[in-house]
């Protein structure tokens, strides 16, 4: 009973590491690539998680279809390139200490992108130099050859200027 008591409890404690994040993606989408009609871009996938390392700091990523780039004819909105936007803002009042955007950082085609998820292991580069990686899934929808796997990129946040 008392090991039951302490999961829950535990689980209680994740519960206002994510809800620091709640809504923080789509204002920083917002913000950064407002569009016409007050309507920001459209977010195809996003994540955003407290950065355990150093809980001052939240890290988002912002992934948006590129337009233009569909491999498809006629020309869809899921198969061609998607744009990543890394963030690395202040916990506590979204301020951006860190940005980076990737233009085609991720191809969707036959083997489609499924989404991304941001890790935050402790990927020591050097000592004193901890990276993140953000994780992206892909797969194919083939009932013959199943393929599924993720890639991991890591970054290091550096202060913008």
């Amino acid at each position: 009973m008392s090991r039951i008591i302490a999961l829950i409890l535990l689980g209680l404690c994740a519960i206002p590491a994510h809800a620091d994040c709640a809504g923080v993606a789509e204002k920083m989408n917002a913000t950064l690539y407002p569009a016409g009609h007050g309507v920001a871009k459209e977010l195809r996938y996003s994540h955003c998680k407290l950065w355990s390392f150093d809980p001052s700091k939240t890290i988002v990523a912002l992934v948006h279809f590129q337009e233009g780039s569909s491999y498809s004819v006629p020309p869809d909105d899921t198969e061609g390139l998607y744009d990543l936007t890394l963030l690395v803002v202040k916990s506590d009042t979204n301020e951006i200490v860190s940005r980076l955007v990737q233009k085609g950082a991720f191809t969707s085609d036959a083997i489609h992108f499924d989404g991304i998820s941001i890790d935050t292991a402790p990927y020591d580069i050097v000592k004193g130099l901890r990276a993140f990686g953000v994780s992206a899934g892909f797969s194919n929808s083939s009932a013959m050859v199943r393929v599924e796997f993720k890639k991991i990129n890591l970054y290091v946040a550096q202060a913008s200027g």
